[in-house]
């Protein structure tokens, strides 16, 4: 082969390989421009750069507060996935996971998992695939808590949803089952493979969370 082509070759391919690998970067609140403005304390924020420019998200939680008209002191708590596209230095939304779980008499707990926020492009088409895994619960036993996985490859959403899987005895569990949405269903394989496996990783509840 002439050497030219060996060049081109070489040059193309690392190309390829550095426009489908994107890598996201860990922001601490103080880190968050003062131009945006967002509801609830905010637990996770990520930036990245991909081929259609350059995107932030922050996840927050509201924590339990009181529920608005309740006379029997009930709970409410909600969270927040905020996406932003940096232009300049104006930042436009993008889109917006709301959720929430109201009104609550028993435990309540909503929340983003730990370490679950994460950025793939599993189809290396330059675009960020974002990945958000939460739970919501109310309960005064030991029943499963709703868990969702949410993923947004630009403006289209997915949504894996079901329940966490608690263990009753020693050998016996309850819960774990899921559904995807039309989107993860009608969508390419690879991305309802990747959900599987984040929700393997996540579906196991222990009481010393």
């Amino acid at each position: 082969m002439p050497i030219k082509y060996l060049l081109f070759s070489i040059l193309f391919f690392c190309n390829l390989s550095s426009f489908a690998q994107i890598n996201g970067r860990i922001l601490s609140k103080s880190e968050i421009p003062k131009n945006i403005k967002v509801t609830g304390n905010t637990k996770s924020v990520i930036t990245w750069k991909e081929k259609n420019g350059e995107y932030l998200v922050i996840l927050t939680e509201s924590g339990n507060v009181e529920a608005p008209k309740s006379e029997l002191e009930l709970l409410k708590a909600e969270l927040h996935a905020y996406c932003f596209q940096k232009n300049a230095q104006i930042f436009t939304q993008k889109w917006m996971v709301y959720d929430f779980e109201e009104p609550c008499p028993f435990d309540l707990d909503v929340r983003f998992l730990k370490n679950t926020l994460q950025i793939t492009d599993l189809d290396q088409d330059g675009k960020a695939e974002i990945w958000l895994v939460y739970m919501l619960k109310c309960r005064s036993d030991v029943s499963p808590a709703q868990l969702k996985i949410i993923m947004y490859e630009g403006q289209q959403k997915y949504a894996m949803r079901g329940e966490t899987k608690v263990k009753l005895t020693e050998t016996e569990t309850y819960g774990g089952k899921f559904k995807f949405d039309n989107a993860f269903i009608n969508g390419q394989s690879i991305f309802r493979d990747f959900a599987k496996n984040v929700w393997a990783k996540n579906v196991n509840e222990t009481w010393e969370e």
